[in-house]
């Protein structure tokens, strides 16, 4: 004999909070929809905070500085409140959007705290910090043509101060590093040399000079 099979029942919920059945309104979980995303909103932070550079306008999310625009506000809200966050649109500082919480998609505003501080470039400028003379020499004209280029080709540093000299130019840049691999990529060759200007940690602290010069479009080596 084959034994019957039960009939499956949808067994009524009564939320805890408001008194309403599952039958009048959809529940998720032990609660009506309503009062479940009315608990969530309790649980919701009130504002995030993100540090802002008061001089370039860019904003810190992890360790990058990163240009103020919808996607990365995104991404920094997000990181500062600790779940997903959609972002619609901000007005008054006020963003406006929908928050991934608890695998539920809620409505939400949040308030945003800029910090105001400096991005590590814009405080080594402050601080007038540089690590390599680029030293440009030749006819005005190219001076100007591969100074132009170089100032171009430069990533991740910065120009602290282009200074005219009189046979030429002196930029004093942020990092040696990227000054190099830009010289590399240029095919640019240049005589370098080191100057003692500091201690730090207990350790001597050197600056490069680079020198260059320009003829017929091109940098070759200072020759002696």
């Amino acid at each position: 004999m084959y034994k019957k099979q039960k009939k499956k029942t949808n067994v009524e919920k009564i939320c805890p909070i408001c008194g309403r059945s599952s039958k009048e309104v959809e529940f998720i979980g032990e609660f009506c929809k309503d009062c479940y995303l009315e608990k969530i909103k309790q649980k919701l932070p009130n504002y995030a905070e993100i540090k802002k550079c008061k001089k370039c306008g860019r904003i810190k999310i992890g360790n990058e500085w990163l240009e103020e625009n919808k996607e990365n506000l995104e991404e920094a809200i997000s990181k500062s409140i600790g779940s997903k966050f959609e972002l619609k649109e901000i007005k008054n500082n006020i963003a406006f959007g929908f928050i991934y919480f608890d695998k539920v998609k809620v409505e939400a505003s949040i308030k945003i705290k800029f910090i105001k501080t400096l991005c590590r470039e814009d405080f080594l400028k402050t601080s007038r910090y540089y690590e390599a003379k680029l030293q440009l020499r030749g006819s005005e004209e190219e001076v100007e043509k591969v100074s132009q280029m170089i100032e171009k080709s430069l990533r991740n540093t910065y120009i602290l101060e282009k200074k005219k000299e009189k046979n030429g130019v002196d930029l004093l840049i942020g990092s040696r590093e990227e000054l190099e691999k830009t010289l590399r990529i240029l095919g640019l060759k240049a005589q370098r040399t080191f100057s003692l200007v500091g201690m730090k940690n207990g350790k001597r602290v050197y600056r490069a000079t680079y020198i260059l010069r320009c003829e017929n479009d091109k940098a070759q080596n200072n020759k002696h």
